[in-house]
């Protein structure tokens, strides 16, 4: 192979070397080596926006405001009376003390005021019981 300069492209190519000597002079493997690859790309590319087209992503739990929006930076709204809630900022998500989750309610409304959730007080465990009046003397719902 020293004597050609050539090197074969692949297993393929060299078993054709050994049978024909001739055969690194005229080869057309790393031709058929490249389309194989480009069509291997494809097919998989292909597969993937096939994929892609079926993906149907799902929503987060918490509801999210736009970071770009400006007017209502940082803020999103209860389920219940529609007050305005202030969210976590720049990342705009919902503190969890407005989840109703997080006070152990199973409620299908995701984000409540601090009034909305005083409305479930009974039905929250007595250790939650205690925490939420811990919030509301700490000031964290605005009152009306």
């Amino acid at each position: 192979m020293d004597k050609y300069g050539y090197l074969p492209v692949n297993y393929r190519c060299a078993t054709k070397w050994l049978k024909d000597k001739q055969h690194l002079s005229n080869c057309a493997c790393l031709a058929e080596e490249a389309q194989e690859l480009h069509e291997l790309f494809t097919s998989s590319l292909q597969e993937k926006e096939e994929k892609i087209k079926k993906c149907q992503c799902k929503e987060s739990n918490k509801p999210r405001t736009p970071y770009y929006d400006y007017d209502n930076y940082g803020y999103t709204y209860c389920e219940k009376c529609e007050k305005r809630i202030k969210g976590a900022g720049k990342h705009g998500t919902i503190k969890n003390r407005n989840n109703p989750a997080f006070w152990g309610l199973n409620i299908p409304q995701k984000v409540l005021c601090g009034e909305c959730l005083a409305n479930y007080l009974e039905n929250m465990p007595t250790r939650k019981k205690y925490l939420f009046s811990e919030y509301q003397k700490r000031g964290y719902w605005d009152k009306k």
